[in-house]
């Protein structure tokens, strides 16, 4: 059988969110010894842990995360390990999804870190202009570091026509880079302007690039 990864990021009170952004919590509402049975209650944002964006998050008209089509969440991924080198522009090219691997992972067992890397609004550009890249994803609960611009990357993504919908919250430290499978489940949130998901790579035969 084919090795699994799950990259999801597991949801507690200590997962971390992005300054201003609600936490995950979870309560009781029914016990086993009061009730017969259990029930919780869990609150948290659409954009909380690993998710992904929909072009509802950036544009009043834009497709919310219902409306995420199914074929671009599952199929052949390039995770591409940025530490390493950033030279396979062919491959990122050619690519329909990519997920970037990066130093950010080192960042997974703190609270919040504004030092994190994340996209330019020239990769962003490059993306939307000369690749056929439909989703791509990172290391962290953002794509992009406001210090690159606030919310320069998201908009160049999002708003494209069709839109290049953008994975956020993965971890990728158990993660070669390589190509795999990806299986990408977002809550299916009619008007949501994004979702939270469970996001699992499955290894290829030939991973390699």
């Amino acid at each position: 059988m084919k090795k699994i990864i799950d990259i999801s990021w597991r949801l507690d009170q200590n997962t971390i969110v992005y300054p201003g952004d609600p936490c995950f919590e979870i309560s009781s509402i029914a016990s086993i010894d009061s009730n017969g049975y259990s029930m919780q209650k869990i609150s948290l944002g659409t954009h909380t842990g690993t998710h992904i964006d929909a072009p509802k998050h950036f544009s009043k008209n834009g497709g919310d995360a219902y409306s995420i089509p199914l074929n671009i969440l599952i199929g052949d991924v390039l995770v591409l390990d940025v530490i390493k080198h950033l030279n396979h522009i062919d491959k990122l090219r050619d690519s329909e999804r990519v997920l970037f691997k990066t130093k950010n992972e080192n960042l997974l067992n703190n609270s919040f870190s504004e030092s994190y890397i994340g996209i330019t609004s020239d990769l962003a550009k490059f993306i939307r202009e000369e690749a056929h890249i439909r989703l791509i994803g990172i290391d962290y609960i953002s794509i992009e570091n406001p210090k690159n611009g606030v919310f320069t990357a998201h908009e160049i993504l999002l708003k494209k026509d069709p839109p290049i919908y953008i994975l956020e919250g993965l971890d990728l430290r158990n993660v070669n880079e390589g190509v795999y499978t990806l299986i990408c489940l977002p809550l299916p949130i009619v008007n949501g302007d994004g979702a939270p998901a469970r996001v699992v790579l499955i290894e290829k035969n030939d991973s390699t690039i």
